[in-house]
């Protein structure tokens, strides 16, 4: 990376072409993140409002495209938890809960957010980047800023993790029917 002794306008032609060169990538992250497109964008542009000021922070071993795509990973995750937080307020105060019968795809399918809500974040991360987003590992391991290896070896221990509470799920599921 060239010295940080950027001017302003070298700093901010600098973020703006990498806008253009990677726009593409910075949306999928959000979007892989957040689901919704409109959200997607709104995280892009604050990541990009909070970018601008913060020059200064860029180490110099980081390449521009992946320090910005882990600001825009961090603002789409701090939208998340804040969706998520106004939706769980939003639930509590306007619907009462009431418990419905679970078919076998609704336990099939809460087993498997379960299950990869159980992971660590850095392992649910791995596991939407490469799975839901279809980011090459070579892409994940520029965006978290470690070796592709790393990401290739994080990715299988998350999906052996999977396997195991989903085959601790048939087999609970199993016995419960012999049971009942």
């Amino acid at each position: 990376m060239p010295d940080k002794g950027w001017s302003e306008q070298e700093w901010r032609t600098l973020v703006a072409n990498e806008v253009v060169r990677s726009f593409q990538l910075f949306y999928k992250i959000a979007y892989g993140v957040l689901e919704d497109a409109d959200a997607a964008e709104d995280a892009c542009q604050q990541a990009l409002v909070k970018v601008l000021p913060r020059r200064r922070e860029l180490r110099c071993d980081d390449s521009l495209r992946s320090w910005m795509a882990k600001v825009v990973l961090n603002e789409s995750l701090a939208m998340r938890r804040r969706r998520r937080a106004e939706k769980l307020m939003l639930e509590d105060q306007t619907i009462p809960h009431r418990s419905t019968p679970n078919t076998a795809d609704q336990e099939l399918r809460e087993a498997v957010k379960d299950a990869v809500e159980s992971l660590p974040e850095h392992l649910r991360l791995i596991v939407s980047l490469r799975q839901l987003d279809g980011l090459s590992g070579a892409v994940v391991a520029e965006i978290l800023g470690c070796s592709e290896a790393h990401v290739c070896r994080q990715f299988h221990v998350a999906m052996a993790s999977l396997r195991v509470a989903l085959r601790e799920f048939k087999s609970e599921r199993q016995s419960s029917k012999k049971v009942g």
